[in-house]
């Protein structure tokens, strides 16, 4: 059984999904009506000509399409962007922001001489709490720390595993900055939005996959095309 998703595209995405299949189609048909029985009905130049002007009528379609595609996707990831790069700051109430200025200096002091198991263990009960700007306040000089000790090098496999669980505990203290639920929904918006833009492009959908196989095939310069 299989594990993926299955992503439901809004409906003008359908709708797009299904003008490309249907121009690809209509190409293949009006293409099919000027080699009736494999014959050209046309002399070389008008078949040429005529061949054009089907192929930039399916252009047309298709660079519509995807460039609809491409801004939704560009859109859902800024989108998204905004969430991962939000500045937890921008979180606290005036009153939340008051009081971790208040503290700042001391909380910036035992960050930067704690032991890092100390440290770790101050951060996780803070988040146990609903003081936020004490989160705020460790999360910002423990991740300062953090960067600080990896610089340095700290070797030994005890040094290693507490510098790990120190970045846990910040990677924790970080999520409660952020609108989870809304990220959430950016995530699926980028995703569906991705899968629009595979469902669109050229180079993927298998119709156009089929023609080119058989313009391969028939050019007769490729003996392994299957």
């Amino acid at each position: 059984m299989s594990t993926e998703t299955e992503i439901t595209l809004p409906d003008a995405q359908l709708r797009d999904v299904r003008a490309v299949e249907r121009a690809i189609e209509q190409a293949e048909t009006d293409r099919a009506k000027l080699t009736p029985g494999g014959q050209r009905i046309h002399s070389g130049d008008e078949h040429a000509k005529r061949e054009a002007a089907i192929e930039i009528t399916l252009q047309e379609t298709l660079s519509r399409v995807t460039e609809a595609a491409d801004e939704a996707v560009r859109e859902a990831a800024a989108v998204l962007d905004r969430f991962d790069d939000a500045d937890p700051l921008n979180a606290l109430s005036s009153d939340e922001l008051a009081a971790a200025n208040a503290r700042s200096l001391f909380v910036k002091e035992d960050s930067a001489t704690l032991p890092i198991a100390d440290l770790t263990r101050r951060l996780r009960q803070a988040l146990a709490g609903d003081d936020r700007g004490l989160v705020y306040l460790l999360a910002r000089y423990g991740d300062a720390r953090l960067q600080t000790e990896q610089a340095a090098g700290r070797l030994g496999p005890v040094a290693a595993e507490e510098l790990r669980a120190l970045a846990a505990v910040l990677q924790e203290a970080g999520e409660r900055f952020v609108d989870q639920r809304g990220r959430e929904r950016a995530a699926a918006t980028l995703e569906t939005a991705r899968a629009f833009r595979a469902a669109v492009s050229p180079t993927v959908h298998p119709l156009l996959v089929e023609r080119t196989v058989r313009e391969m095939k028939a050019s007769g310069r490729y003996r392994n095309v299957l």
